[in-house]
């Protein structure tokens, strides 16, 4: 956020791992948000690193630019196929086509886009010269951050996960894929399209409950597809 105003900076290494539509009240329309993300390769010298996840069109137009470029290093991710320098399939990270860590079982880890953030962690690592064992190793204490897919409690084998960071359709997307049975707290302020493209996920919710100024538009959306009450704030 803001990378549009840092005119001068310039990173020895910079990371970009996803781009998926948010904050176009700010920069208008993709194209312009885009640009923005851009900007952290501008101005980085001959030696500088580039590691993208290059698992979005977006992501992967970036790369192949940079690449043709050339002038710097480039190290590529991707958890959802395609080839890459840090790859994760079925949860195992392979590097370079070796299998070099499991990410099955940690607990903070969960999710297709939690190892897209373990592949690009241990790409930077790899750059920054440690080896693969010592990631291995120390990886998996990960403890987590708050509100993202925090578990707040586990109360008679029911886990209460705090993901209030999911703030558009996308991010919620990535945490509903991880649970098989949801109980659902959903509201606040509603980004632009709602809750579209969340349908698939709609058979892992018993019910929802929705709070705040979203509360009725997200009604709608459900509406004979998910059971939902209104819970006030």
């Amino acid at each position: 956020y803001q990378l549009e105003l840092l005119a001068s900076a310039s990173f020895d290494m910079a990371c970009l791992i996803n781009i998926s539509p948010d904050h176009l009240d700010r920069h208008g329309d993709m194209a312009g948000y885009v640009a923005a993300k851009r900007r952290i390769f501008a101005g980085a010298g001959r030696q500088s690193e580039a590691v993208i996840a290059s698992d979005d069109d977006y992501t992967r137009a970036i790369a192949d630019e940079l690449d043709r470029a050339g002038g710097r290093h480039l190290t590529r991710v991707a958890v959802a196929g395609g080839a890459a320098d840090v790859t994760v399939t079925n949860g195992i990270l392979f590097e370079r086509g070796v299998p070099a860590m499991d990410l099955n079982g940690v607990a903070t880890l969960l999710g297709r886009h939690n190892w897209q953030n373990a592949a690009m962690a241990y790409a930077v690592a790899r750059r920054l010269g440690l080896s693969s064992d010592t990631i291995a190793k120390y990886l998996p204490t990960y403890p987590g951050l708050p509100h993202r897919q925090e578990l707040v409690a586990n109360i008679d084998g029911i886990r209460f996960i705090n993901d209030s960071k999911a703030t558009n359709a996308e991010a919620a997307a990535r945490a509903l894929d991880c649970y098989e049975t949801i109980y659902w707290i959903a509201g606040g302020l509603a980004k632009a399209g709602g809750l579209s493209g969340l349908e698939p996920w709609y058979s892992r919710i018993v019910e929802a409950y929705l709070v705040c100024a979203a509360a009725e538009p997200f009604a709608r959306s459900l509406n004979g597809h998910v059971p939902h009450r209104h819970a006030g704030d």
